[in-house]
């Protein structure tokens, strides 16, 4: 039961916290803000459930439960290749759907370069990777400073 927790809260809060993100980027961004109004609300839920749902499954192949002690290092850099690995594929996906769609609906994948925009946003993503890691380690750390864990 603890790991399904883990795994919905992990999954779920890096999911929000990451298109809060994006959210408030977008009124500094016209691009992005661009994006976001164009999409129709099917679209944009379809999108969410797809990244919810491989967030979810990348949650699942970690734990933050039984890290040992001097294991932070290992622990941030899995999250740094889950979150790369996530967004390479929800990425890649995306371009697909566009490509194939005969009216593009995010934007159009052929005014843009494939190979930099899936390099930048795998870089990103890892980038979160390891804040994501970085903060659920620290918040795992102080919770069990304050609540002893009962097995």
């Amino acid at each position: 039961m603890d790991k399904l927790l883990e795994v919905l809260t992990v999954a779920t809060s890096s999911l929000l916290i990451a298109v809060l993100a994006v959210v408030l980027v977008a009124p500094f961004n016209p691009e992005i803000a661009i994006a976001i109004s164009g999409l129709e609300t099917s679209i944009a839920l379809i999108c969410y459930g797809y990244l919810w749902l491989l967030t979810l499954v990348a949650a699942s192949q970690g734990t933050l439960l039984d890290v040992p002690n001097g294991q932070y290092r290992q622990l941030v850099t899995d999250s740094a290749v889950v979150g790369a690995g996530v967004t390479i594929v929800f990425v890649t996906v995306l371009l697909i759907v566009e490509f194939v769609v005969p009216d593009p609906i995010l934007f159009d994948p052929a005014s843009i370069s494939v190979l930099w925009l899936v390099t930048v946003s795998t870089i990103a993503g890892g980038i979160a990777g390891i804040g994501f890691g970085t903060l659920y380690l620290c918040c795992d750390r102080l919770a069990a400073s304050l609540v002893p864990r009962v097995d």
